[in-house]
Parts: structure tokens; sequence; C-alpha cells
């Protein structure tokens, strides 16, 4: 009989092995799709993991008292603003009355528009407007004569009824000579203006410079960068200019040697974030004023600080809100902060973004009020012969 072979089990069926890149590969997804799942199951991402700084707008949870203001206390006299895009210049007034507003002074009378607007503004609405002249820095300020030719055009814009001058940042920080050198705010080109305006006795609106924030690095650590962001043109870190330390030099050199000429420093001299400083220029130079037009956030982040410097130099302050449209609600806005002790205000309303933080009121007393919103511009803008109003001592509050 023949030996039977002994029956073998069967081979077992092996999976084929897994490249190890597979498989290290196919483990990571699986920890990611598990991680994912944690957070937000069904959402490839976290919205809120990835929302951009610029469209974050938080809104406060706390309970805030809220005092409704219809019209100021005083009527008012607005140093700072510009009527370039006012078409009907009835309507405007009429909405002055309802606001409250007695006057506007308009920065923007122009060189060659100047004599239109006084006749559109001035003389068609008596006591409603002040048109302010502007020099002409595109007329070749490399020429000999300039300085003489600015002088005289100065001259007849004052005679026309020209209420004041105008000096836009841009001297400092824009305009060149040919050679590309920046003209500075201090040219002894420009002394014959100011001996000009002294002359006539018309002040002065100068913005120098602008906030420190636009002359840092634009990063995570500006504190304006929203504002920035909107307007990347006031970025001016990184850039061939003066320096702001300079500018406000330059000023402060052009106050000393014309003591007989006023000067207002719009923006509260764009140091309002250095109010120290700011009250060592008042002390310093008896011709300077400042208007407090678009730093109200400056001003209100700082409260404490702010209602004792408000008390203290209340003979120096303008009311002024840089507006070129007018709307009772944005002006309501600086009547709120100037009058009431309303806490974390956003006054974005009145002119846009500057900065993520609130304003609180400064709860002004009467009698400062009627400095700040009119008696101090009509010194300014009146027949008043006196050397400057200025001269006296800073009141003590």
């Amino acid at each position: 009989m023949a030996e039977t072979q002994p029956q073998r089990a069967p081979r077992r069926q092996t999976r084929p092995k897994m490249p190890k890149l597979r498989a290290r590969r196919t483990l990571l997804a699986a920890l990611l799709l598990f991680v994912g799942c944690g957070r937000s199951c069904g959402n490839d991402e976290d919205p809120m993991a990835s929302l951009k700084l610029r469209d974050w707008r938080p809104k406060t949870t706390a309970t805030l008292r809220r005092t409704p203001i219809d019209k100021p206390a005083f009527e008012v006299i607005d140093f700072h603003t510009h009527l370039r895009n006012i078409k009907e210049p009835a309507r405007l007034v009429a909405k002055m009355d309802r606001i409250g507003i007695k006057m506007i002074v308009d920065l923007d009378g122009g060189v060659t528009s100047l004599k239109a607007n006084l006749a559109r503004y001035d003389r068609a609405f008596p006591g409603r407007f002040a048109s302010f002249a502007v020099i002409d820095f595109e007329n070749n300020i490399d020429a000999a004569d300039w300085s003489d030719r600015t002088a005289r055009a100065l001259d007849d814009a004052f005679r026309q009824g020209a209420r004041g001058l105008k000096i836009h940042k841009s001297l400092g920080l824009y305009i060149r000579y040919k050679s590309g050198k920046l003209m500075p705010v201090d040219d002894p080109k420009l002394d014959a203006a100011w001996r000009i305006c002294a002359k006539h006795r018309r002040p002065v609106v100068i913005h120098t410079a602008d906030p420190a924030a636009f002359f840092e690095p634009f990063d995570k650590h500006n504190e304006r960068w929203h504002e920035l962001l909107e307007e990347p043109d006031w970025i001016y870190s990184g850039k061939k200019l003066y320096s702001r330390e300079q500018l406000f030099a330059q000023r402060n050199r052009l106050l000393e040697r014309h003591p007989d000429t006023t000067f207002v420093a719009a923006h509260l001299s764009d140091n309002a974030e250095d109010l120290p400083t700011l009250a060592k220029w008042l002390d310093r130079f008896p011709n300077l004023y400042v208007d407090l037009s678009a730093r109200l956030n400056e001003l209100g982040r700082q409260p404490y600080s702010a209602r004792r410097f408000l008390l203290k130099y209340q003979d120096r302050l303008l009311f002024g809100t840089d507006f070129l449209a007018f709307d009772k609600d944005r002006y309501r806005v600086y009547f709120r902060v100037l009058e009431t002790a309303d806490e974390y205000i956003d006054t974005r309303l009145a002119n846009g973004i500057q900065g993520i933080w609130r304003t609180h009121g400064f709860y002004l007393p009467k009698a400062v009020l009627k400095k700040i919103y009119r008696d101090n511009a009509l010194k300014l803008l009146g027949d008043d012969q006196s050397p400057h109003p200025a001269t006296s001592q800073p009141t003590q509050r």
C-alpha cells in the first residue's frame, strides 16, 4: 500500500506591506481629522481662529449712561472746517441753525478761488462764515522773488476780506525745492508772509506733522493700525522725511521768531498724546493757540489729565472738528464729550476710526465751554486790538 504524504496547512493570505511614507501620511491625516472635529466637527476651519484684525469690531457689554445733547450749551464757532464739497450754502446755514453753530471757519478759501468763496460765503451770509487764504507753494518756490510775491498776494487776500491763513501739513512733509530738499516749516522764505499776518492781525492755522503712530513702523504694535490700513499715505515710517521731532522744533523756532503773529496749531498741535509737552509749548509761546479738531479720541483716553489740561488752558483752546460734511449727530459727539461725564464714548461717527479705544467725557464747566465754543475764537477773528489774548497767565482751576 502506497504511503500517503501528510497534508500541508493552507498558506495564510497576508496583506502586502504598506510603504512607510504612505503609512505616516495616513496617520497624520487621521490625527488632523481628530483634532479638527474636536474643535468644530463638520467645519474645515474655525473661523474665529483666522479672524483678521481689520475685521475685529468688538461691542461693549458694559451698561453705560448716554446723555442726550441736542444743542451745545452755547452757540459754537467751528474754527476748523473744509467747505470744498458744499454745493448749497443756504442749506448749510439752515443746518447750522439747527445744530447750534454760530459761525464756520473755512480753511479751503484757496488762492484763485478766494474771491469767489468770499462772495459765496462771507458776503452772502455775514457773520456765518470766515474764509481763510492759503499760500501758493506750486508757483516756483525756487524763484528769488517768490517770497515777495507771496507776501503781496497774502496782503491782497486780507484786503479782500480773508480772515486768516491756513498752512497745510504739506509744509515740512511734502513741499520740496527742485533739488529735492524739503521746505522746512521755519524756512526764512516765509518770514515776509508771517509779518503780513501780524500786520493785518490775522491768525495762522498751521498743521505740523501728524499723530505719533503715523511715524512709527506699521506693524502689530502700531496703535492706529486700522486707520493706517485705510490711509496708507499717512505711513511716514521708512520715508526720507523730517522726523516728527524735527518738524516740531522747526515750528517752535517759527513761533519764537515771530512773536507778533498768532498761530493756531491744528489738532492740538498734533501732540495730544503728550499733554505735558504741549503744556510746555503753550507756556513758552504766548502767541500759540490750539484747536481740538479730530483729536477727541486722543484726549478722551486720558480723561483726568485731559480735563486738567482743558481747565488750565481754557483761554488758548478753540473748538474745531475738521468736518467736510456737516451732520447734527457728528457734532453731538463733540458736545457729549465736552459737556457730559459719560464714559466709553464711541467717537468714530465724528472723525472715523482713530485707534480702537473709547473716549470719556470731560464735563467742563459752562464758563469754560463758553470760551472754547465761542469767546476765544471771537478774540482772534474780531477787532480786539490787544497784542495777544494769550499773554495773560493760564487760568488755574
